[in-house]
């Protein structure tokens, strides 16, 4: 299995085996759907989901991980900080070919 460059694209950071698998998830993929809308923090997204906190942070977790979602901080006055999530990438494609497996990821 490889990952493929194109100029429009950047290479994946995660093992295409494992984009997979995390694709293949139902709650990492509404976790996008979400992100897809815009930016936002996490209690927002678990506002929007019908699934449990630990549940939507693990999934962040492993989306960032794989380089598909970007976190910033946000200090609030009295030093509350927030983390906002937003999607780090346009699309994946998956494909195959004579060496196997393809993954590739447009910024």
């Amino acid at each position: 299995m490889r990952n493929s460059r194109s100029p429009r694209s950047q290479e994946s950071t995660v093992d295409p085996t494992e984009l997979l698998s995390l694709l293949g998830d139902d709650h990492a993929r509404n976790v996008l759907r979400v992100l897809a809308e815009g930016p936002r923090p996490a209690a927002e997204i678990v506002d929007e989901l019908p699934i449990s906190r630990p549940t939507v942070y693990r999934r962040l977790d492993s989306l960032e991980s794989a380089g598909l979602v970007e976190s910033s901080m946000r200090i609030r006055e009295g030093g509350h900080h927030r983390k906002r999530f937003r999607l780090a990438v346009d699309s994946a494609e998956v494909g195959f070919d004579g060496d196997g497996l393809t993954v590739e990821v447009h910024a």
